[in-house]
């Protein structure tokens, strides 16, 4: 049991040690990236969709998608209703720095936001905490026809953060400890 207690309080160690380290003081606008939603969305096509997602696990929350876009097309987005003081915001540019729009706190401590294109390209929309904030909701969006969302990746695998990494460990050390705490039972 010995052993057990310490594998599990290292696994919650590498998770704290894992969480960012500013202690949640990114705001709702930063260009942050964790969480890459791009491939579970379906494409625009002029009629209002929606997603659900969870970033619970995420301070700040992190998630975002890319959408290839052409000038003057645009892209609503809401999370209103979402558990959490949500942002929203759209990027563009090399390693997508360049803030094109953000939006805060439309529809109660949720984000509504509006994005036109000003140009051809790839831009990048973040789903944010503010304050650290996190918890699930609920992503709606309408889009022109003729948007591409996309993965970070092109539609491929994300590859996992050390936040993700460390989720994962833990897990499989939570699933080992409940094997080994039934075969003992059941000995």
């Amino acid at each position: 049991m010995k052993k057990l207690a310490t594998v599990f309080l290292c696994s919650m160690s590498l998770i704290v040690w894992a969480q960012k380290g500013d202690g949640g003081a990114e705001t709702h606008c930063d260009p942050s990236y964790v969480t890459d939603i791009g491939p579970m969305m379906t494409q625009p096509d002029g009629t209002l969709q929606s997603i659900p997602f969870d970033c619970t696990a995420t301070s700040g929350c992190d998630m975002y998608f890319d959408a290839t876009m052409s000038a003057g097309q645009t892209l609503f987005l809401s999370t209103c209703g979402s558990s959490f003081d949500t942002g929203l915001s759209a990027w563009s540019g090399a390693g997508y720095t360049t803030q094109e729009d953000c939006n805060d706190d439309s529809c109660s401590l949720q984000s509504e936001l509006t994005f036109v294109a000003p140009g051809n390209g790839t831009f990048r929309i973040r789903i944010g905490g503010f304050g650290g904030a996190s918890g699930p909701g609920t992503l709606a969006y309408q889009g022109d026809v003729g948007i591409t969302i996309v993965g970070a990746t092109g539609g491929g695998a994300q590859v996992p953060t050390l936040n993700q990494y460390a989720l994962y460990t833990f897990l499989v050390l939570l699933a080992g400890a409940a094997v080994f705490v039934a075969r003992k039972r059941h000995a």
